[in-house]
């Protein structure tokens, strides 16, 4: 009986090993060919890439840059007349209604603000002078690229967390 049973328990065994072993190899058959598939296509997206840095040394070529440059661009050299100190830049630039003139605008606005700007040197107050935390001036020289400043006013006669923490953010550098 230990003769019977010992050797369907190594039969069993046996069965069970290879049936393991079959499915192992399956495995290994599918894995290898997906690799082989994962390979392939490295393989051509490497040679997408050589092709692609070729382009990109054909394009960037100076030579071929400074001819396309020339067929599409009225460029002449800069001659020293066009350079400018950034003292004289107020005077060379347009105006803003100079400016304004050669823009056309064919949409309607998204949103209408209506706000007062003050004379050059003036400051505007906020609207509620109850509570003036920071009030807003321009500077209008004419030109298009005007500045806004926020500027700090007295501290707010309520309770404002939110002034009192942007005067404390003011006072430290």
């Amino acid at each position: 009986m230990i003769r019977t049973s010992s050797v369907l328990f190594w039969f069993g065994l046996s069965i069970v090993a290879s049936l393991a072993f079959y499915r192992t190899t399956d495995k290994v058959q599918l894995l290898e060919q997906q690799l082989r598939d994962l390979n392939s296509s490295i393989e051509a997206e490497q040679k997408t890439i050589h092709v692609l840095k070729a382009e990109w040394v054909y394009l960037a070529n100076p030579a071929r840059v400074e001819a396309e440059a020339h067929k599409h661009l009225a460029l002449r050299p800069t001659v020293p007349q066009q350079v400018a100190r950034m003292e004289d830049l107020a005077e060379l630039l347009p105006t803003r209604d100079e400016a304004m003139t050669s823009v056309a605008v064919n949409s309607t606005p998204l949103a209408t603000i209506k706000t007062s700007l003050a004379a050059p040197g003036q400051h505007v107050a906020a609207h509620k002078p109850a509570k003036p935390a920071m009030a807003v001036a321009s500077v209008d020289t004419g030109h298009i690229n005007e500045h806004m400043i926020l500027q700090h006013n007295a501290a707010p006669s309520s309770p404002d967390t939110i002034g009192t923490l942007i005067n404390e953010l003011g006072a430290h550098p």
